[in-house]
């Protein structure tokens, strides 16, 4: 565990401070800026160089974290309340047996409900992630999909995606390429998928954060078993990124409507809406507000 304490604008999902005017003392349990203000892990301002008056206001806030998974988790409430759920410790990733085969970073232009949505969306599995992902394999073969949302029962901030893939040649399933995948999605923008493969098992962390109202930081994260060869692993989150950005310009051109005109096979996605409704409350702005403090010049 670290010490809980952040800065609101220089962190984000899993990295530390990107601002070099800020340092960090962890044995000291203090952080320094660069007008020689320090302040200890509760967020008071203990001293300040060339002074020994400190105004009574200097302090900063605080906020819970937890280091687990090869992440840095940071919790954030509209109501300022103490964390209400946490993230799954993976004891295989915490102890070293996994390798961490990479990650990826990009920026998604989409609500950050968008995102998410895409898993109870099957019927766009075998239509949008049909192809085979290395366009410059011969054409024949292909990917076959089925996926099922459920909320996860007795964990509200969990839901549940069973996913399966395979590949096919003229619509014969080629053995040896059944992929089996359980996908947890954690709260409005974690999602943790373990998927088992003819190799081995492995894990894939998808971490969107929001840094505007439409703006998305969208990491990637995979983590292999040792029976699977490190090349191997490389193609693998090569693969899903592939994957990953056939959805993006969907997300980007989207419209999000109320009352969307689908059927029963587009998937569950109204019930999706209204189990992801739980991380809005009163104090959440609004979309229409966020948008409109973006748009002002707020220095």
């Amino acid at each position: 565990m670290l010490d809980p304490i952040r800065l609101p604008h220089s962190w984000h999902l899993r990295g530390g401070p990107h601002q070099p005017s800020w340092s960090w003392d962890r044995h000291a349990a203090q952080k320094k800026n660069f007008h020689g203000w320090e302040f200890d892990k509760t967020g008071a301002c203990t001293s300040i160089a060339g002074t020994n008056v400190i105004p009574p206001n200097a302090f900063l806030r605080k906020w819970h974290s937890e280091e687990k998974n090869g992440a840095i988790y940071v919790w954030h409430d509209a109501e300022n309340r103490e964390p209400t759920w946490r993230v799954d410790d993976i004891d295989d990733i915490n102890c070293g047996k996994y390798y961490c085969a990479g990650r990826t970073w990009c920026h998604v232009n989409a609500h950050v409900q968008e995102l998410p949505e895409n898993g109870p969306d099957s019927a766009h599995f075998n239509v949008l992630h049909k192809s085979f992902v290395w366009k410059r394999i011969p054409w024949g073969i292909e990917h076959l999909w089925t996926g099922v949302w459920t909320p996860k029962e007795g964990i509200p901030h969990k839901s549940y995606i069973y996913l399966t893939q395979c590949l096919t040649l003229f619509g014969f399933r080629i053995p040896g390429t059944f992929v089996e995948a359980h996908i947890n999605q954690v709260g409005p923008g974690i999602v943790m998928l373990h998927l088992t493969t003819p190799l081995g098992k492995l894990y894939t962390f998808e971490y969107v954060t929001p840094s505007k109202t439409t703006t998305q930081v969208v990491e990637h994260t995979m983590y292999c078993a040792p029976t699977i060869p490190r090349f191997v692993g490389k193609l693998l989150l090569w693969s899903f990124e592939g994957q990953f950005q056939r959805d993006a310009p969907i997300w980007e051109t989207k419209k999000f409507l109320k009352k969307p005109l689908i059927s029963k096979a587009d998937g569950p996605i109204l019930a999706f809406r209204r189990w992801y409704s739980q991380f809005y409350s009163e104090a959440s702005i609004s979309f229409a507000d966020a948008l409109a403090k973006e748009s002002m010049m707020d220095w």
